[in-house]
């Protein structure tokens, strides 16, 4: 995604979740609570409306930013570059 390897993409959102967890233990407010099925169904209609090219999406995330640790050096950045 986005020229990320999928393993460090997956090895930042998986921290990345848990420090949010730790953030927001014990606030109500904070739960999360996943749309029913329904609900998922007529929000990906109304994205693949707008974005045909993104079928079956109900949701995004937006607004945060991960730093992505930086390969030492161009050979090996290069050797991860999957864009």
């Amino acid at each position: 995604m986005f020229g990320v390897p999928q393993s460090t993409l997956s090895r930042i959102l998986n921290a990345a979740e848990d420090a949010l967890a730790d953030a927001l233990k014990g606030y109500g407010p904070a739960r999360i609570v996943w749309p029913t099925l329904k609900k998922q169904k007529a929000l990906a209609r109304l994205t693949a409306a707008r974005e045909p090219l993104l079928p079956f999406t109900s949701g995004f995330i937006d607004g945060k930013n991960f730093r992505v640790q930086e390969p030492p050096r161009g050979d090996i950045q290069n050797a991860h570059y999957n864009g």
